[in-house]
């Protein structure tokens, strides 16, 4: 299968050291930043559970592409259906515990 087509700011040496540090996020223990459910770094793209990297501020809206302060983990599919929104609008978590 072909690799996706890049982005510009998402090839090059400083993308793979951000793409790490945010890799090194999820092998800590941090989950994906828009579902909040762990990300499992063994799947592989285009899998919508695998890994990605999601700006903070999208770079559309002029967020740094390679600002480790503006990247958290996320799974790809989270990432594709977030688009360009902020993190605010994230779907809140639902409590489903049966104790009232």
């Amino acid at each position: 299968m072909p690799a996706p087509p890049r982005s510009p700011g998402r090839s090059g040496h400083a993308w793979r050291q951000l793409v790490a540090h945010v890799r090194r996020l999820v092998a800590r223990g941090a989950g994906c930043a828009w579902c909040f459910e762990p990300i499992d770094l063994d799947l592989a793209w285009p899998d919508p559970r695998s890994f990605s990297v999601d700006h903070v501020v999208a770079l559309d809206e002029g967020g740094a592409p390679l600002d480790p302060a503006n990247a958290v983990p996320m799974h790809l599919g989270c990432n594709s259906s977030k688009g360009t929104r902020p993190l605010a609008d994230r779907p809140v978590p639902l409590n489903t515990d049966r104790a009232w």
